[in-house]
């Protein structure tokens, strides 16, 4: 065999020893990790109405997401540039325990009386967001749910929220 060859074989068993090393890696850093689903849930929220960040939100997604949804809160947000203000958070009392892969969280922001829903389901050991709402967008309607912060509090009066300081 002459040189070119063998150096030839070398460097592709290099390259393919590389790609199966490294790559895995490299995939599984770039998929959206969260330790729990209301970690999930306070991570969704602070891309979409407190950061208007779309890439961060979309890799919380899932693909059944319409992106014209998430498009139009992503630009109300950059438009009114909200402050990342303290927010309580709790799993919707009408839903919990249903079905353990699936849960929805509603968060307040006292600040200003907002209201929004993040629905989340188990796929694959992680936690992805399947659908979300808000209270307050008077143009596109938002949505009128049963489980605004005012009703909770009226219906469900040990209902705990969690506060969160900076979310």
């Amino acid at each position: 065999m002459n040189k070119p060859t063998i150096w030839k074989k070398k460097a592709f068993w290099t390259w393919a020893l590389f790609l199966c090393t490294f790559v895995p890696v490299l995939m599984t850093g770039c998929v959206r990790q969260t330790s729990t689903s209301e970690d999930t849930a306070i991570q969704f929220y602070k891309a979409v109405w407190v950061d208007g960040d779309i890439q961060e939100a979309r890799s919380f997604t899932a693909p059944s997401v319409k992106g014209r949804e998430l498009t139009w809160r992503i630009k109300e947000t950059r438009r009114i540039r909200p402050v990342n203000s303290p927010i309580l958070i709790v799993e919707s009392p009408m839903h919990a325990s249903m079905n353990p892969a699936r849960k929805i969280y509603l968060i307040r922001r006292p600040r200003d009386r907002r209201d929004f829903q993040v629905e989340l389901a188990r796929r694959d050991g992680h936690w992805i967001v399947t659908g979300f709402k808000q209270n307050y967008h008077p143009l596109r309607g938002g949505y009128n749910s049963d489980e605004t912060f005012e009703r909770l509090h009226h219906e469900h009066p040990g209902l705990k929220w969690r506060h969160i300081d900076q979310p």
